[in-house]
């Protein structure tokens, strides 16, 4: 009797359990949708999204080589391409997509801070998580970059919950999102190569089973796989030879970048680096904490996911240059949980309240600040052209992303385009401008981050046309020409 009596009050309390977790996720979720909603009727597409979205326009069977090819594992591209043809060519549609894999990250984050031991705070975990600049950046950028997030954290808990309770099927699931996240982008493996370093440096205290460690040769032989694949899709291509060499400077510009702070902070220290500060400050109160028992180990093993990608990215570095913000996401999660961890921990003192209150006020201004950065003014000179565009008018570009970027911000359905590649030597260039505008009444011209060829002053044949209008907005700009000469009409 007194067992189904137990049943009975365990049935009772689950309600009442699921209740209390959708109490402290609901204000993440609402805010988390607030801000990724926030100006995105007036946010750009910058040039490596314009370029992953024009590769979606091949067969599927192109496609995948040509990702590989970059050095881009092909999963969240494959998905992307079945995403667009069931919902259409729309701005809003691939948007949508990378924005709902990145809210899976939140429950991710909460189930972690439970875990961890954190209880509610772990509510508080997940909202400062939310609330973090490039968190919302990312999961706005129709890249992989938001789901890489998804799966460090799906790695880390489910590493946790198989440390607590290792039965088959998490062993498997854990196996599982390690081969998943090797085909979804390769900066998963820097969770790994963390996670699994801490718990083989503190085995006799956390005790990792035989199938954790099977679960990462795995994930780690998938991961190799891939980068192997990779480098052989493309065919022994150069090295990132545009990628400067890193100095001191970069090296602190893009810590506080990933931190989340301004990266003039060393001219000027203001509110952006509360933020990073509070972060290195966990940091530092977590790796002080003694190493008393399984529960601090655990806590050691978060810090060394937040630690070892950045460490292993700079060591790449001194060969390859890719200390990069966005190469180094998977350690944001892991320092988020510990900046709960501090707050929770120092709640009875004023100053951890003063200080949680300064971060909800900042973060979300932070947000808006570096969704400004997003603006490329391509949106804004696409509608202009929009307007004013007529037919029988024609369309220079100088690549197919620009021409993509009419397709996706305005209603023109069918338009002429010609392009007129930047690269090409000016004869090659006053060849395809010849051709291009014959037969046309007009001209319209729309660059991004336009530098030199043929419409640089220098360059320009006055007897090509005369320009009536030139509007700029940012790296942004659009012409209007009405040829004349070379053979224009």
């Amino acid at each position: 009797m007194r067992q189904v009596a137990t049943q009975q009050t365990v049935r009772q309390l689950r309600p009442r359990k699921w209740l209390a977790v959708t109490a402290w996720l609901a204000p993440a979720v609402i805010i988390y949708f607030a801000l990724c909603l926030w100006h995105l009727t007036r946010q750009d597409l910058v040039l490596d999204e314009l370029t992953a979205i024009g590769s979606l326009r091949m067969p599927l069977g192109e496609m995948i080589p040509w990702r590989l090819g970059r050095g881009h594992p092909p999963l969240f591209f494959i998905i992307l391409w079945g995403w667009v043809r069931l919902l259409g060519w729309h701005f809003y549609s691939l948007q949508a997509l990378p924005i709902l894999i990145s809210a899976l990250g939140i429950p991710l984050v909460y189930l972690i801070g439970r875990e961890l031991g954190l209880g509610r705070w772990a509510g508080l975990a997940a909202l400062l998580w939310v609330l973090h600049n490039v968190t919302i950046y990312y999961a706005r950028m129709v890249r992989p970059y938001g789901g890489m997030m998804v799966m460090g954290l799906a790695v880390l808990w489910l590493l946790l919950v198989c440390l607590r309770r290792p039965t088959p099927g998490r062993l498997w699931a854990l196996a599982g999102v390690g081969v998943l996240g090797a085909v979804w982008n390769h900066n998963v493996l820097l969770v790994w190569a963390g996670a699994l370093g801490a718990a083989w440096l503190m085995r006799r205290r956390l005790r990792p089973p035989t199938g954790v460690w099977l679960a990462g040769a795995a994930a780690l032989a998938a991961h190799t796989a891939m980068i192997g694949l990779t480098a052989w899709q493309a065919g022994g291509g150069e090295p990132l030879a545009w990628i400067e060499p890193l100095h001191f400077d970069q090296l602190a510009d893009q810590t506080m970048d990933l931190l989340g702070g301004n990266i003039t902070w060393y001219r000027h220290l203001d509110w952006t680096c509360l933020l990073p500060l509070a972060l290195v400050g966990a940091m530092i109160f977590s790796a002080n904490r003694g190493l008393d028992g399984p529960a601090e180990a655990r806590w050691r093993l978060v810090l060394a996911t937040a630690l070892a990608p950045p460490a292993l990215l700079l060591l790449i570095s001194l060969f390859q240059p890719v200390y990069m913000q966005r190469y180094m996401l998977v350690a944001l999660p892991g320092m988020i949980l510990m900046l709960a961890r501090m707050l929770r921990e120092l709640r009875p003192r004023p100053a951890a309240w003063l200080l949680l209150a300064l971060l909800l006020v900042q973060m979300p201004l932070a947000v808006e600040e570096m969704a400004q950065s997003r603006r490329t003014g391509l949106r804004k000179m696409a509608e202009e052209l929009a307007r004013r565009h007529e037919a029988g008018d024609g369309i220079m570009v100088f690549n197919d992303e620009s021409a993509l970027a009419l397709m996706l911000f305005t209603p023109l359905d069918k338009f002429d385009y010609f392009i007129v590649p930047r690269r090409e030597s000016l004869e090659e260039q006053r060849r395809l401008f010849e051709a291009g505008c014959a037969g046309r009444r007009r001209i319209w011209i729309l660059g991004v981050r336009h530098r030199g060829g043929l419409l640089e002053p220098e360059h320009w044949d006055p007897r090509a046309g005369s320009f009536f209008l030139h509007q700029k907005s940012r790296e942004s700009e659009l012409w209007g020409l009405e040829p004349a000469g070379f053979g224009c009409r």
